[in-house]
């Protein structure tokens, strides 16, 4: 392991980002200690903003450590901030939907059946707990309540348009808004939406505003999350880390997209299949939910100040390495650039469509 080579991406523009740049310097400095302690090479390169696609070449007895990436390459350990910080995936694969857990869920089933009952039952329990008591997410929450919420509600939050885990939605996001307000009223029920707080679509905007004047029982809020999960009969969506809270809240989830927690949901892909997921959505196993949450957080995900868990993913990555590899690192930087400039143009005309 001494003669190991590892590259080290290190993203600085989410190290200038107010919202959560002192996660992810603590995330690098536990990285930093662990590489000492493993006695390697280390090369550190500068990852631009939204190279998420960009091929991350490597040679021989190399390994890239990977920040918010997705690809099939190699010998590459892919980090990204999960659905509850500060714990963080790390992946071959990368996060969300093109995670090996996302496109094997099944092969973990058992591993997380292996949870005992009361440590699954007290550790979700536990975070929840905090996340409650300090009403902390992923973004800022506002701390005043909602006190207009309907008595029974579904709730459904948004996601940005552009975000690339959009992709692996089954359904459109405000179709689904549309037929839960149908189903909803069959049952006397209403339909709260809170769109994303970094949305700035447009179409979404308007789509909300026709959504609001065409069903009496849909409205908006901006709202705590916490308060809209737990004042709800259950919350859907597409693969948004709100659903992962709502798991962690208790919630029966109805999602409609792939992500690395499907396999704790109920998931549909047809928008008549809704009524039916809901009440199947009832009786999903809480146990096997809970022993999910934490065997995701506490072996899928290593928490950024866990020196000692990173150390020992970076160690098993480093032992798994395919000797064969081959790249190409001197070119890495203007691949990273030319992707980058690719995503933000798919970001911008998805935003601003011409």
């Amino acid at each position: 392991m001494k003669d190991a080579d590892v590259v080290l991406e290190v993203p600085a523009a989410w190290f200038d980002n107010p919202l959560d740049c002192l996660r992810h310097q603590r995330l690098y400095a536990s990285i930093l200690v662990a590489l000492a302690d493993l006695c390697v090479t280390v090369r550190p390169i500068r990852l631009p903003y939204a190279a998420d696609a960009a091929p991350r070449a490597t040679k021989r007895g190399q390994l890239v450590i990977s920040f918010h990436s997705q690809g099939a390459e190699g010998n590459v350990l892919r980090l990204k901030e999960s659905y509850w910080p500060p714990y963080y995936t790390a992946d071959p694969r990368g996060f969300s939907g093109f995670s090996t857990l996302a496109r094997n869920p099944d092969a973990v089933a058992d591993e997380v059946r292996k949870i005992p009952k009361r440590q699954a039952r007290k550790f979700v329990s536990d975070i929840r707990q905090e996340a409650l008591d300090r009403n902390v997410s992923k973004y800022e929450q506002p701390a005043e309540r909602d006190a207009k919420l309907p008595r029974d509600f579904y709730f459904l939050p948004l996601q940005t348009v552009e975000d690339p885990v959009a992709q692996f939605a089954y359904l459109d996001q405000l179709d689904v808004a549309a037929q839960l307000a149908k189903v909803a009223a069959d049952t006397g029920a209403a339909v709260v939406v809170k769109r994303h707080p970094l949305c700035k679509s447009q179409a979404v905007e308007e789509r909300l505003e026709d959504l609001n004047r065409d069903f009496a029982n849909l409205r908006l809020s901006t709202a705590s999350v916490h308060q809209l999960i737990g004042q709800s009969k259950a919350v859907v969506g597409c693969n948004s880390g709100v659903l992962f809270e709502a798991l962690i809240h208790g919630k029966p989830v109805v999602t409609f997209g792939k992500s690395d927690f499907e396999i704790a949901t109920r998931s549909f892909n047809r928008l008549g299949e809704l009524g039916e997921a809901l009440a199947e959505a009832e009786r999903l196993d809480p146990d096997f939910r809970d022993r999910f949450l934490t065997w995701f957080l506490k072996f899928h995900c290593v928490h950024a100040a866990d020196t000692l868990a990173l150390r020992g993913r970076i160690a098993e990555a480093l032992n798994a390495l395919d000797i064969d590899s081959h790249g190409f690192n001197e070119d890495q930087l203007q691949v990273f650039e030319h992707f980058a400039q690719i995503e933000r143009a798919r970001r911008e005309e998805i935003l601003h469509p011409q």
